[in-house]
């Protein structure tokens, strides 16, 4: 019986040798890159392919013992679009690159320079391949302003009606912001960073009841900064 079992054992690890054989000696036919999670456009499949190319050379018709799937993942994790990357061989020999891109939430616009918050609350470059739709952010000019501005931007991007009426909002010296609407001829003084949900719903409240009267847009300002209170200014 333990000689039957040695035979065994031994045919297993030939089995899987001679299948790892066959699968090192394969080569690339084809690499697929897929995009996933966000609707986000800054990659490309053909800018993927270029930095590989740069980076690691051309996958194509190597063999697949000579992939560096980690050296891969890194290149494509190297760009500062991409969120996660995941890399696998399959055994018919194509190439699978998984790319998770970053996902802005706010842009930034100060004095000298201009660029993305992403979900996370980190900076993030602008692209020249694509300009996604997010609101635009002035008055800030240190990382606790930043910090402040994820706080917005994070609660309007996760309600549907606050992610398309809100456009923009600019940093007061006092500290106080002032958003920009989509729909209506008002500005929304929101007062500091601080109790924003309750103010979200104030305002929706207030929206439901005003949105389809004239007099809203005879408003000029509606402030909530102050409790449990929606002010409409002319």
């Amino acid at each position: 019986m333990y000689i039957g079992f040695i035979f065994f054992l031994s045919g297993i690890i030939f089995l899987f040798g001679f299948a790892q054989y066959k699968h090192n000696s394969h080569r690339i036919n084809q690499v697929n890159i897929n995009f996933k999670g966000n609707e986000t456009r800054f990659l490309t499949t053909e800018i993927v392919d270029k930095l590989l190319i740069q980076k690691t050379g051309n996958p194509l018709n190597q063999l697949n013992s000579s992939i560096n799937l980690h050296l891969i993942e890194e290149t494509v994790q190297s760009n500062q679009m991409v969120e996660n990357a995941e890399v696998f061989l399959n055994p018919d020999g194509h190439l699978n690159i998984t790319i998770e891109q970053r996902i802005p939430i706010a842009r930034i616009i100060t004095a000298t320079r201009s660029y993305y918050m992403d979900d996370k609350g980190l900076e993030m470059p602008l692209s020249t391949q694509y300009t996604e739709r997010v609101p635009l952010v002035t008055g800030v000019y240190n990382v606790e302003m930043e910090k402040e501005i994820f706080l917005i931007a994070d609660a309007f991007r996760k309600d549907e009606f606050f992610k398309k009426q809100i456009v923009g909002w600019n940093r007061l010296e006092n500290g106080d912001y002032l958003l920009n609407v989509r729909v209506g001829k008002h500005q929304i003084v929101f007062g500091k960073a601080e109790d924003i949900e309750n103010k979200m719903n104030r305002l929706k409240i207030f929206y439901k009841r005003m949105w389809n009267d004239e007099v809203l847009n005879t408003y000029q300002f509606l402030n909530v900064k102050y409790k449990n209170q929606v002010i409409g200014s002319y």
